[in-house]
């Protein structure tokens, strides 16, 4: 389930995962040894209510010839007869099914296994860490030296009593797996392909585990006008017809880092390629008319010199 929530620049990630615990046989078969069957649930994190594959793992060919009875829940279910893989509808959040294969050798040898499924609901709130207009209706997203804050919530609420793994592209951050880290953060590596993985165990014991692919974008500069009466338009310029005496102009640097943003290294405007004074706000320029008719170029450069991909350069025609 995926949900958005584009005023305050929040993506979530919403997903079902289980707790499944499983229980060997309980007749020892001697040509078996140590390999006991085990049940198999796919997918491993299912929603409350949805259909699963449970399947028999090592699946010895000594168990070849087997007469197999399914149970859910305790029920025999005779329709499922004979079968090495099964379908069942887990219940709903919290609840538990249990799943048991009942296997007959032609010996009369008997082994069992079972496998509990207790559907549980993990959110991951994704906040990058980066900057849109406030009139922007999207929500941010991440770019390479960016930082991405994240939060996990699971059965509706953060809890500081379990175990939290978080890895980038399979490295652990922080190096180690945290007791109550249910919130962390990270910057965004220069991948194309970022994925977030985070395991939530309680002892020795995994409750929930999740993989999320997350955008990596580059951040990228779009104009608009600020009317003294109107405030800023919402509606971005490709080029600027200058029809009064004068425009004011803002370069918005979407998707970059908020701390470059706020303290850049870099900030200039350019007037046909010869520096402009921009005064105070160094993403506000003033242009005034200057003869009757003509064009210019106006641009604007915003850059960090310590994260090198955290900066975007553009520029727009500007007709009178």
């Amino acid at each position: 389930m995926l949900r958005r929530v584009l005023s305050t620049g929040l993506l979530t990630i919403g997903v079902f995962t289980m707790a499944f615990q499983v229980a060997f046989a309980q007749f020892s078969v001697s040509d078996i040894g140590n390999y006991q069957p085990e049940l198999v649930v796919s997918p491993s994190t299912p929603e409350p209510g949805k259909t699963v594959s449970i399947e028999i793992g090592n699946y010895l060919s000594s168990l070849y010839g087997s007469t197999i009875d399914w149970y859910i829940d305790g029920a025999l279910q005779p329709n499922l007869a004979n079968r090495t893989q099964i379908e069942a509808k887990v219940g709903s959040l919290g609840t538990q099914t249990r799943i048991q294969a009942s296997m007959t050798t032609p010996a009369g040898q008997v082994i069992r296994t079972e496998t509990t499924i207790t559907p549980q609901y993990l959110d991951i709130i994704i906040e990058p860490q980066t900057y849109v207009p406030s009139f922007y209706t999207g929500r941010p997203l991440p770019s390479t030296g960016s930082q991405v804050n994240v939060t996990a919530i699971l059965n509706g609420r953060t809890q500081s009593d379990l175990t939290y793994a978080w890895r980038i592209n399979g490295d652990l951050l922080g190096g180690a797996v945290a007791r109550g880290q249910y919130a962390t953060h990270f910057t965004m590596p220069q991948d194309s392909r970022v994925i977030l993985e985070l395991r939530v165990s309680e002892g020795q014991r995994e409750v929930a585990r999740k993989s999320i692919l997350i955008p990596n974008v580059r951040p990228f500069l779009q104009f608009y006008e600020s009317h003294t009466l109107y405030g800023i338009s919402t509606n971005a310029y490709d080029s600027v017809f200058l029809t009064g005496g004068s425009v004011t102009l803002i370069a918005a640097p979407y998707y970059l880092d908020t701390r470059v943003f706020n303290n850049p290294d870099v900030a200039n405007w350019e007037l046909n390629g010869r520096p402009a004074a921009s005064g105070n706000n160094p993403y506000r320029i003033t242009l005034e008319r200057s003869g009757l008719a003509g064009n210019t170029t106006i641009s604007f450069q915003v850059q960090s010199t310590t994260a090198l991909l955290q900066g975007a350069r553009s520029s727009i025609p500007v007709l009178y």
